[in-house]
């Protein structure tokens, strides 16, 4: 799969060949992502882990139970991630992750590439249900969220961890795929 994005990137799977620049994308943003992405950062310390860590998701693509996309340039240098993770397919529903590099925020990429990713999780997978937890410290998250039609659900209090082991509030979005026939 490559879906086009706009200004000529694109969005596709993880592939094998991705560890060492998934690496260097999370190097570069650490800091920032520490909070959100404490098992992310933990699982992708260097590159020898990174590509454990990528073995890991392709595995789990083809188990069909979390599903891992990159967004990357021209030159197939990566800027952003989204995943379907922990993915119920009894419901079915599946959560979704997204993060992007500093020097790509604030231009309708991450929105542009959660609506394709949300397309494919509805259309090809048959997912009914997508939810997404958002630091409430982090508006532009929320702005991504709201402008793909998650609706705010509620606060989980105390729902996740942060690397710092710190217990945080999160708010909880979901996303309803619309039935045949039903108005947009």
């Amino acid at each position: 799969m490559n879906i086009p994005l706009s200004c000529g990137l694109h969005l596709r799977f993880l592939a094998s060949t991705d560890a060492a620049p998934l690496h260097k994308l999370i190097a570069a943003n650490r800091e920032r992502l520490a909070d959100s992405f404490p098992i992310l950062l933990s699982s992708t310390s260097d590159v020898v882990s990174a590509l454990q860590y990528v073995q890991t998701k392709l595995r789990e693509m083809k188990e069909r139970t979390f599903y891992s996309f990159v967004l990357a340039d021209e030159r197939e240098d990566l800027f952003g991630y989204v995943s379907l993770k922990n993915v119920d397919w009894s419901v079915p529903k599946a959560e979704v992750a997204y993060y992007i590099d500093r020097g790509f925020e604030g231009k309708g990429i991450t929105s542009e590439a959660l609506e394709k990713v949300c397309r494919y999780a509805f259309d090809e997978l048959g997912i009914n249900k997508l939810f997404l937890r958002v630091s409430p410290g982090n508006p532009g998250s929320r702005r991504v969220a709201e402008k793909c039609g998650f609706e705010k659900e509620g606060l989980l209090r105390s729902d996740f961890k942060t690397s710092a082991g710190e217990l945080i509030d999160v708010e909880y979005f979901g996303r309803v795929r619309q039935k045949p026939g039903s108005e947009s």
